[in-house]
């Protein structure tokens, strides 16, 4: 919180009681959270209410509250948060990697396959296991495989029966 005042032609509407505000007009600016991207323009007599109402911290108490949040994330055994992250699931990654080698055709319904049953395990794991994008990875590429092969049996077989058109030099 701080005093400000401009010469700008600007209308502030104060969070505190929703009137307007002019830049002229002696005001306060209030940074949630210490973000100045989200600052406001108050009226000075709505701020110093909500101070003594306990609604707007000063920075002194704001920044001993985020050093109180980092050291107890930093006590935590786990990522941000004090959170350990989650294992990624192995069918998803089966999956994926299936899909790519595509063996044929096989390795794409082996693909659809595993990544359906690594989304499932994911699901049910309630956060424990990551992976979903993966899987999901994984089933595209065992159906664009399944389409491609498809269109390659199409063409080996339409190729077999077909009898050119146009007459060749030997002919």
């Amino acid at each position: 919180m701080r005093r400000a005042q401009s010469r700008k032609p600007a209308t502030y509407t104060c969070p505190f009681c929703g009137g307007r505000l002019p830049a002229a007009m002696e005001h306060m600016l209030v940074l949630p959270e210490g973000d100045a991207g989200r600052r406001r323009h108050a009226h000075t007599e709505c701020a110093v209410a909500a101070r003594k109402a306990g609604r707007l911290p000063s920075r002194k108490e704001w920044l001993a509250s985020v050093d109180a949040k980092a050291e107890a994330t930093s006590r935590s055994d786990g990522g941000p948060g004090g959170e350990e992250a989650g294992e990624t699931n192995g069918f998803a990654i089966a999956s994926l990697f299936v899909g790519i080698i595509w063996l044929f055709g096989l390795g794409s319904v082996a693909a659809i396959a595993l990544g359906y049953l690594g989304m499932k395990q994911i699901e049910a794991s309630a956060g424990q296991q990551s992976g979903r994008s993966i899987a999901i990875a994984g089933i595209v590429i065992g159906v664009v495989g399944l389409a491609s092969m498809g269109i390659l049996v199409g063409f080996l077989v339409s190729s077999q029966h077909n009898t050119p058109l146009v007459p060749g030099p030997n002919s």
